[in-house]
């Protein structure tokens, strides 16, 4: 038994130290395989992306730019764990047309319209155009596009989901359907 155990690690060996300098030596590196061209198993994962092309283009898209924000997104909001809609425009307004988007204006729910910009390609901000009783002023700070508003800062986003923050409720954003 020791023998044939013996025999079979040494021919392990050999054939491992064969295959792996001679492989190394044959390596092609003038042929390209596109991304697109890769298939990949999803089924264990959320992503619907079938190439390893799309799964880098879904979990990492090139930048967050204004057009990706305009549409119309579902908001799930925390802690509070509520639901709302809200529709982000080209003009450079929003409006809230269901439930709450806490990350401007954290106690005001549904309807309410604001502005929103885009700061450096990373960071939203948000100015809602209605008073908010908790904080005694409008917007989610004093209800101006300067300095002094706070930025809710992008945690993440891909192609379907961004997540953003405000001091202690955070939003994540998907595509309304």
């Amino acid at each position: 038994m020791k023998r044939i155990l013996a025999f079979v690690i040494a021919g392990m060996t050999l054939l491992t130290s064969a295959c792996s300098s001679s492989q190394a030596d044959s390596v092609d590196t003038s042929t390209k395989v596109l991304a697109s061209n890769i298939i990949i198993d999803n089924s264990k994962t959320t992503l619907s992306a079938t190439t390893l092309q799309s799964a880098i283009e879904e979990l990492a898209p090139a930048s967050l730019s204004a057009s990706v924000i305009v549409g119309t997104w579902t908001a799930s909001n925390y802690p509070d764990k509520s639901i709302g809609t809200v529709t982000f425009n080209s003009d450079g307004t929003f409006s809230v047309s269901a439930g709450s988007f806490r990350v401007a204006c954290n106690y005001v729910d549904a309807p309410y319209t604001g502005k929103w910009k885009m700061v450096e390609g990373t960071l939203l901000e948000l100015v809602a155009d209605v008073a908010d009783g908790y904080k005694g002023g409008t917007g989610n700070d004093a209800g101006v596009m300067d300095a002094s508003s706070k930025y809710p800062s992008v945690l993440a986003f891909t192609k379907s989901k961004i997540i953003l923050k405000d001091r202690n409720f955070a939003s994540i954003l998907k595509p309304a359907s």
